[in-house]
């Protein structure tokens, strides 16, 4: 169970793992985030990890200090915990109001994977946070719909959901155009029609097609014809 001393030695902990040469480099990383201690990413996955097996519901309502380091441990300790996801998912909804930049989002959403049947459980939670207006929630649903849902099964619905997106908010639209680019690169019809037939912002498209040449899975002749499709 989590108490003042425990907590406290879990502090202690994260500041003996903080280095200031990556603390600099990782708030470039991260504008406008001040409050980061400068803490490699494995090393928060090692410590979320052993949370994960220990009392992770207890961590995850303690009060938020407003560290970078431990919002993150937060999230991916309820990503990788031994529990069922509905259950995971209520913890999750809880944190997510916490989430004020991309690193914390997309690390925690893409350390959740579904068990065999919990699949559908979490795809509808990730279509009904892409269509929020919040910034970090919309991109919340995003991500977990381009991390885990852009396969066979799942494409026509993904598309589906991502029409549902309010496009307008700068980490919104990035995560929008990744998710887009993705698509492209796995699913280049049904995307590119898509992308033909839904309203988007040039933006949007356009950094879509930019994000799909930069990928090492495409070869010269597609990057020239995605360059081709520019507004």
């Amino acid at each position: 169970m989590w108490n003042d001393e425990k907590y406290n030695e879990f502090k202690e902990r994260l500041y003996s793992l903080s280095e200031e040469e990556y603390r600099a480099f990782h708030m470039r990383l991260v504008p406008g985030i001040d409050n980061i201690l400068g803490i490699r990413l494995p090393k928060l996955k090692a410590l979320a990890k052993a949370i994960a097996k220990d009392d992770w519901r207890g961590f995850t309502v303690l009060p938020d200090s407003g560290i970078y380091e431990e919002r993150m441990i937060k999230g991916l300790s309820i990503a990788m915990a031994k529990a069922d996801i509905e259950e995971k998912l209520e913890y999750f909804r809880t944190f997510i109001p916490l989430i004020n930049n991309w690193a914390v989002c997309d690390s925690v959403c893409s350390a959740f994977k579904p068990k065999k049947g919990e699949e559908e459980i979490l795809f509808k939670f990730a279509a009904e946070y892409a269509a929020k207006e919040g910034e970090f929630e919309a991109r919340v649903g995003i991500v977990l719909v381009m991390d885990r849902f852009l396969t066979e099964g799942y494409i026509d619905r993904s598309l589906e959901a991502l029409k549902n997106v309010n496009m307008g908010k700068y980490y919104v639209d990035m995560a929008y155009a990744w998710a887009l680019s993705m698509g492209i690169v796995k699913f280049e019809e049904k995307t590119l029609d898509f992308m033909k037939n839904t309203y988007l912002t040039d933006f949007v498209y356009n950094k879509a097609l930019q994000k799909a040449r930069e990928s090492r899975r495409v070869s010269d002749e597609k990057k020239a014809f995605y360059n081709s499709l520019k507004k």
